[in-house]
């Protein structure tokens, strides 16, 4: 690490909450300057315009509501200073800041393993994004860029990364809890779910595939799934029941996960999108 990034002064808007605590603890490993403020110190606008004028980049953790009360305060202070805001849902335009970097991450980022989607400003310097804002993104996890015109990708990657995790484990906790009725041991039981959600994400990676194949995401998952689904066999009974085609079921004739998922998502992406 160079000696700029390692000097560089991060301050974080909102680090009591949930996820600005998780990117403050998880910067404070790399950079010895990560400093937080929460909303009380902030209401006192003294306290708040000495520390942005202390900072040398900003990161925004609260609210959607509560963004527009703290870029009045940054716009009246600094013009410059390069800005990461996490809140999710508010368009760029809203910002009125022309240094103002939009990102999404989720809670993964603790253990550095989250994917991180971030657009960078019409006016962006390639310079800083490079040399300031990319090596703290970088701490949380992997990292993809989009363009202003792909704003909109930021709120579905919201529900992806973000909401998703909340959605995947509650898939994890109904295995967990027919594990458990069944009678396994909850070691056991632990090991083996943990390995399999681990495993699947591994298999269906197109990144681990030999180069020339050509599938899709969707491609790789389908054959993932006819690989191990032998018609009439364990898994195609279960996958039945999941694709609404098992009349003995005390589930509605036609309704399936997939709808059910696909539901969850649109009604979270609309959510997002009106916040």
């Amino acid at each position: 690490m160079s000696s700029e990034i390692y000097s560089t002064r991060i301050g974080i808007i909102g680090s009591e909450g949930h996820l600005g605590s998780i990117i403050k603890n998880r910067l404070s490993y790399v950079y010895p300057n990560v400093w937080g403020i929460n909303r009380t110190r902030w209401n006192t606008s003294s306290e708040a315009k000495h520390f942005i004028r202390s900072m040398d980049i900003l990161i925004v953790c609260v609210r959607p509501a509560d963004v527009e009360r703290v870029m009045h305060t940054i716009r009246r202070t600094s013009h410059y200073k390069p800005i990461i805001s996490f809140a999710a849902g508010v368009p760029y335009a809203k910002y009125n800041y022309p240094y103002l970097y939009r990102a999404m991450t989720n809670v993964a980022a603790q253990q550095g393993n989250a994917n991180t989607m971030i657009m960078r400003p019409p006016e962006a310097d390639k310079k800083i994004m490079e040399t300031r804002v990319l090596p703290i993104i970088k701490e949380l996890g992997t990292v993809t860029e989009i363009s202003p015109e792909n704003e909109d990708w930021l709120n579905v990657h919201t529900i992806l990364a973000g909401s998703g995790i909340a959605f995947v484990a509650y898939l994890e906790k109904i295995f967990v809890t027919w594990a458990l009725e069944q009678g396994l041991d909850p070691n056991i039981t632990n090991e083996v779910i943990s390995q399999l959600f681990y495993s699947t994400a591994s298999l269906t990676d197109p990144r681990s595939l030999p180069k020339g194949e050509g599938l899709s995401d969707v491609d790789v998952i389908q054959k993932l799934i006819d690989s191990v689904a032998t018609r009439g066999g364990t898994t195609w009974a279960g996958l039945e029941v999941l694709e609404g085609n098992n009349p003995l079921t005390e589930t509605s004739p036609g309704s399936n996960l997939e709808t059910l998922l696909h539901d969850a998502l649109n009604i979270a992406l609309e959510r997002c999108r009106n916040l």
